[in-house]
């Protein structure tokens, strides 16, 4: 019966990945994409003045304004999602790198995972709470592995200090559909290691769904 019950559940949140997609590409005029371009040039000029003047410079090819601009643009007209990291003090820019990516996603994982704490704990089924927190556990690294592999660089700074060390900032894209799709991976996967039933698949599912507009 507990195998059933666990096969519904997983069966349930699988179910939970056909709904409608949220975030679209908008449709923008030539005016408004060009009102967007212009804002944007004048937040990145002033954005890479102030990051020049502080030592830091751009892994990508190109002037560092005008990468700036594109990153702008990209994000306010394609219903991007930006996510950005830092790293001080480190031998290597690949240090750097590790310990941003690391960084960005387990923050990520962190902030899905309250929210679906928040709603699973509150069911009164769930009172003592370590049946969930261990769902939230298994879910939050679980997430923060898969959302890794969507995050896609948009670019990069650093800077080298005078012991050697780098600090650097990475900028990165992260699509709200490929977004969901990471969760719901995360949410079947953890349901995998535990026996569940369709009521608490069901929270998990509708929680998830929540944090759809968030993305």
């Amino acid at each position: 019966m507990k195998n059933i019950l666990k096969a519904l559940a997983v069966a349930l949140l699988m179910a939970a990945t056909v709904i409608p997609a949220t975030a679209k590409k908008p449709f923008l005029s030539e005016k408004e994409q060009a009102k967007i371009e212009k804002a944007a040039e004048k937040e990145a000029k002033q954005t890479a003045k102030e990051k020049k003047k502080e030592g830091w410079k751009v892994e990508q090819t190109g002037l560092m304004e005008n990468i700036i601009s594109r990153h702008i643009v990209k994000r306010e007209t394609e219903g991007l999602q930006e996510k950005n990291g830092a790293a001080t003090d480190h031998k290597s820019r690949s240090g750097c790198r590790k310990q941003i990516l690391n960084d960005v996603s387990n923050a990520y994982a962190r902030e899905v995972s309250q929210v679906i704490r928040g709603e699973i704990t509150s069911k009164d089924r769930f009172r003592d709470g370590d049946e969930a927190e261990d769902f939230i556990g298994q879910y939050e690294t679980r997430l923060a592995a898969e959302i890794a592999g969507e995050l896609v660089e948009s670019y990069s700074l650093y800077k080298k200090n005078p012991d050697g060390t780098f600090d650097m900032e990475i900028y990165y894209f992260i699509d709200p559909d490929r977004a969901h799709d990471a969760k719901l991976r995360a949410a079947r996967n953890s349901m995998e290691l535990q026996k569940l039933d369709e009521e608490w698949c069901k929270s998990i599912s509708d929680a998830i769904n929540g944090t759809r507009d968030e993305d």
